[in-house]
């Protein structure tokens, strides 16, 4: 018979027959007017694919830390140091020099590069000032007072104190270089200044807290190797 109501096909046994205990077939017995039971729904389980090792992603490595360069660029800052103290052409001579600078500013900006290491790589190819040279050993000192011009000493590393007084507040530094490029490292009020490699002229501005007493210089001349060289500087008295 059909359902209307439900839209589909109703079986039923004949007169003398009822339906087994499975509800799949119609067997001799009591006359039962009822649709066979409904089975179970079965639920399909889906297969999960075990992971192949050829897909699974290669793991990434660890982030560099910034003393993991520092050998590297210490013996690049080496070797290119030592070839160029033994070249007789200029030109080849300033090449390796401009390597050993690119090494040189690139472990001094390293936080975990120990600076003495590098003026160590730097002295391997040349006593004196090396191409970019972290401190100045041995280097001599002189002082100077605030507001009064310092001009060049010798042709070699120096380190200059400068008498501040006990006043704080703003101070400026400024140098002259001239043609052959020079170095200077300023350390003042807790700071401290790089000018680089550098020529020509330039300032730094600094804020001096009261009672600092002293700022510190060290000249590196001659950075680049280029022959005898000329520099000043002043440094501002704090107001």
């Amino acid at each position: 018979a059909w359902d209307n109501g439900n839209g589909k096909p109703l079986c039923f046994c004949k007169s003398g027959y009822s339906w087994n205990a499975d509800g799949t077939a119609c067997v001799p017995g009591q006359t039962v007017a009822a649709a066979p039971p409904t089975p179970a729904p079965q639920t399909s389980i889906p297969q999960t694919r075990p992971p192949q090792s050829g897909n699974t992603p290669p793991a990434r490595p660890p982030p560099k830390t910034p003393s993991a360069d520092c050998p590297r660029l210490l013996n690049n800052l080496q070797q290119a140091s030592q070839r160029a103290a033994v070249k007789s052409s200029s030109n080849t001579a300033n090449t390796l020099n401009a390597i050993a600078l690119v090494s040189a500013t690139a472990a001094a900006n390293l936080a975990h590069c120990d600076q003495s290491a590098i003026q160590t790589a730097v002295n391997s190819g040349r006593s004196g000032s090396g191409p970019y040279p972290g401190t100045a050993p041995n280097a001599p000192v002189r002082t100077a007072s605030c507001n009064a011009a310092v001009k060049a000493g010798a042709n070699r590393p120096e380190t200059v104190q400068i008498d501040l007084g006990f006043n704080g507040g703003n101070a400026t530094f400024s140098w002259q270089m001239f043609t052959v490029k020079d170095r200077m490292v300023i350390t003042a009020g807790g700071h401290r200044k790089d000018t680089g490699c550098v020529s020509q002229i330039g300032r730094f501005d600094f804020f001096i807290p009261p009672g600092a007493g002293r700022a510190t210089v060290q000249v590196f001349p001659d950075c680049e190797r280029r022959g005898n060289t000329r520099w000043n500087f002043k440094f501002e008295c704090p107001r």
